[in-house]
């Protein structure tokens, strides 16, 4: 189990936010205790994602009931003018350095990531785009005001 040392608002990324609709899953228990009274958020990347895994395994409508009732639940930030600057800016900072996340195959992780980066708050410890970033922490970001810190098998931006 891990224990979240602040209490701020999370980004929290797809694997982690729909964990409790896969059966047996260990990340919805593993993650409530970080999760759980801190507002919540997650990208428009995330819906899309969660839409498509859903309709690609054939979900019964019960269980996209329940998704849908768990989305509407959490606030959705969907993209603008600044999120975009933000995606294309970090896009532009891991491409000088040669990170992963500049590539297209990482085009979910890096809107999840700039999500984050544009609330100026933690993102969930899972989140592999910020898995991928954190090597760039030493080079220039988009949000200098953000670092990242290890926390179980993931990451996570704190301030």
């Amino acid at each position: 189990m891990i224990a979240a040392r602040a209490r701020g608002p999370i980004v929290i990324d797809t694997n982690v936010f729909g964990a409790d609709l896969v059966p047996g899953s260990p990340l919805a228990d593993r993650y409530e205790p970080v999760i759980v009274g801190r507002p919540a958020f997650i990208s428009f990347q995330t819906v899309a994602e969660l839409y498509f895994g859903a309709l690609q395994r054939g979900w019964h409508p019960s269980r996209i009931l329940k998704m849908e009732a768990k989305l509407a639940r959490v606030e959705v930030v969907h993209s603008g003018p600044e999120l975009v600057l933000v995606h294309a800016r970090l896009r532009v900072a891991c491409l000088r350095i040669g990170h992963a996340l500049a590539q297209r195959a990482h085009e979910a992780d890096r809107w999840i990531a700039a999500t984050a980066l544009r609330l100026a708050c933690r993102s969930s410890p899972t989140t592999r785009s910020s898995a991928r970033y954190r090597d760039s922490r030493s080079k220039p970001r988009p949000e200098p005001s953000d670092r990242f810190t290890r926390l179980g098998s993931g990451v996570r931006f704190e301030q």
